[in-house]
């Protein structure tokens, strides 16, 4: 199935495809262990919801940011997953 996503909807080299998605995720699994990161993990994801909310609550009070929610969660993302690497690791 993964294949036939990365294949635009078609199942010509779907095979092929999988193989790729496979190897980009054991890669990306491969490269943030070998240098310290916790990518993924239950405490991290617990505190990027709840900062979420609390940050998307505060930006739609303030009338500039109503419409740029993408732009803040964004960068709370980013926040939050450097700030739990250098604290939290």
């Amino acid at each position: 199935m993964i294949g036939f996503w990365y294949s635009n909807g078609t199942w010509k080299n779907a095979f092929f495809m999988f193989l790729i998605a496979v190897f980009n995720i054991w890669a990306i699994a491969a490269f943030a262990s070998s240098i310290g990161w916790l990518y993924l993990v239950a405490g991290f994801l617990m505190m990027h919801y709840i900062i979420r909310v609390a940050v998307l609550q505060v930006a739609n009070t303030i009338p500039y940011l109503k419409d740029k929610f993408i732009i803040v969660m964004t960068i709370q993302f980013m926040v939050v997953f450097t700030a739990y690497n250098l604290f939290f690791v």
